[in-house]
């Protein structure tokens, strides 16, 4: 068998059913044989085009794309669409060519390609990993810290919506207590949750921005924590207690100092978390960087209801206040707004809340910004979390500075 029939034949067996790039003499005979064993094959004009068709493609369907590229150009073509991927972490399989072996060893040397080998042979698992489950001392410091803690707020991103972790987080968020807000690439993992914030960061919503500033407990759920996330850290009031989640220890803190990194898969690291406060414990304090919570009782409030005392739970965010609030303004469409279109352009936000109008409930909202243009984000939610697809690192939500942008 040749390699670059083993090569398809690999991929096919593990799944590989979608494939974008630009076809030449390198990478010919690996895309024909990945079309041969069942493959689609979604040619593009450009070699970056087809890179950021695989990105959105692997981050819609919640599985790892296949870009298949032609040596030298199609390589360097590619790189700005497999950068944006790397950054936002995006499982991404580039099939690049290469000139023969003798001279270089890396991609698929065009030799290599053409040469024999044995038919492969793959494990009946496909080769995959068990979630990564969190030290039982970092599990149980996170958990002296929930239970500690009077207003937790949840921030997950694009890592718990990979996990699949949105019932785990909503658990543990009712036995703490907790708010939850997403980054901007998990838009919508909570939506239809009374507790939810919606996006966190530039694109919260007024409420949003204000509860999250309240928190003395904030948990970056498969989340960077980075500046967009935190709105350049105002967020983060004086005082909160900042933890992390992260499958890759060496991406704890990156963007803004925590007072708790526990590595780990986020759904792992929850049900981790969740069965200790279920059982009692942990009853230590937590000492991480300097900083130490110590586990206090939760106290309850009572409500008379028909001259019957009736517990209404933890002192903190919720309360049935707090879901009215939720409810009525939590949305940028329900934030109250001087409509500044004229006859010449529209306000941004009635454009959007029109759209929101318009489009089906079931949506998929691919973004982006030029200069000199804006990203209608906040008006347009997406009820599924693989419905919301990038937009440029630094796009902000429309605002009255803005009118015309949608011309």
């Amino acid at each position: 068998m040749l390699v670059s029939e083993a090569v398809g034949t690999v991929l096919a067996r593990l799944g590989a059913d979608t494939v974008f790039g630009v076809v030449g003499s390198g990478n010919f005979h690996v895309t024909n044989a990945l079309i041969a064993r069942g493959a689609r094959f979604i040619a593009a004009r450009h070699e970056c085009g087809a890179a950021s068709m695989a990105d959105g493609w692997a981050r819609t369907a919640g599985r790892p794309g296949i870009l298949s590229v032609h040596q030298g150009p199609g390589v360097t073509n590619a790189l700005t669409g497999i950068t944006e991927a790397a950054k936002s972490r995006t499982p991404l399989l580039v099939l690049a060519a290469d000139v023969a072996a003798s001279t270089t060893r890396s991609a698929l040397p065009l030799d290599v390609q053409a040469g024999q080998c044995a038919a492969p042979v793959i494990s009946p698992d496909g080769g995959r990993r068990e979630a990564a489950a969190p030290a039982a001392d970092a599990a149980s410091a996170l958990g002296a810290a929930l239970a500690a803690a009077r207003r937790p707020v949840f921030i997950a991103g694009r890592g718990a919506r990979v996990a699949g972790a949105r019932a785990d987080l909503e658990a543990l968020a009712d036995a703490c207590g907790a708010l939850l807000a997403t980054s901007a690439a998990a838009k919508g993992l909570f939506r239809g949750s009374p507790w939810d914030l919606d996006v966190s960061g530039g694109f919260a919503s007024p409420l949003a921005a204000e509860l999250i500033r309240g928190a003395d407990l904030v948990v970056g759920w498969g989340c960077a924590l980075n500046m967009w996330t935190l709105r350049h850290g105002t967020l983060i009031s004086p005082g909160t207690l900042v933890a992390q989640v992260d499958t890759d220890g060496a991406r704890l803190g990156e963007h803004r100092p925590v007072d708790l990194g526990v590595t780990g898969d986020v759904a792992a690291t929850v049900r981790a978390v969740a069965g200790l406060l279920a059982g009692g414990g942990p009853e230590r304090s937590v000492h991480d960087r300097g900083s130490s919570v110590v586990r206090r009782p939760r106290q309850t409030t009572t409500i008379m209801r028909n001259g019957t005392g009736v517990a209404a739970g933890p002192i903190g965010y919720r309360s049935d206040e707090l879901r009215g609030r939720l409810a009525r303004e939590i949305r940028w469409r329900d934030v109250p707004f001087a409509d500044e279109s004229d006859g010449a352009a529209i306000d941004p936000r009635t454009l959007t809340i029109a759209l929101d109008d318009l489009l089906p409930e079931q949506r998929t909202v691919p973004v982006g910004t030029r200069p000199g243009r804006l990203l209608l984000h906040p008006g347009l939610p997406v009820d599924r979390p693989r419905a919301q697809l990038g937009g440029r690192r630094g796009d902000r939500p429309a605002g009255p500075a803005d009118r015309g942008g949608a011309r």
